[in-house]
């Protein structure tokens, strides 16, 4: 028995950079402007703003899908499945895999997306509705939190490397 390991978040940290990036640099571009209408919208994008976040969080969850489309090739898994004999369990090989395998991992997406659409806007709703002081913006949140993770990752793995080496010498 195998399984096929399909992250919850299959993006990572990208859809909140692309979403950031794409709605920080025409408010930046339009703040040099004099133009009423153009500093209007320079305005409605202030990222203190209700626009602003809102549009965020619904870029992030486009962002998500848009990455994970990519990412994520249910055709070339179904594929290799059935070339070296293996099958899930109630579905036909090839194509009625690869139905699944997209199924699930666009609902796992629709969630991941949802977790980092929160945290991402997060931040905001705790300044702007409880007033709590807080610095990082949401995209760094994550950042952090995802490099937390790796490192402790690598330390786990650095750990079993060491063991099955004094294991080895020993000669078990």
């Amino acid at each position: 028995m195998n399984y096929i390991p399909i992250k919850l978040n299959l993006s990572g940290v990208i859809p909140p950079i692309f979403a950031s990036a794409l709605l920080v640099f025409p408010s930046t571009i339009l703040q040099a402007s004099s133009n009423k209408i153009l500093q209007a919208v320079a305005d409605f994008l202030n990222p203190h703003g209700y626009a602003y976040n809102i549009l965020m969080f619904l870029l992030i969850i486009f962002f998500a899908y848009f990455y994970s489309s990519i990412v994520f090739n249910a055709k070339d898994i179904a594929d290799n499945l059935k070339r070296n004999g293996g099958f899930i369990a109630g579905l036909r090989p090839g194509e009625g895999t690869a139905n699944f395998l997209n199924t699930v991992a666009s609902r796992l997406t629709f969630w991941g997306s949802l977790y980092l659409a929160l945290i991402s806007t997060l931040p905001w709703i705790l300044v702007k509705a409880m007033g709590v002081p807080f610095y990082f913006g949401g995209t760094a949140v994550l950042i952090v939190v995802q490099v937390a993770i790796d490192t402790m990752k690598k330390i786990e793995a650095q750990v079993y490397m060491s063991k099955y080496k004094t294991l080895s010498a020993v000669g078990f």
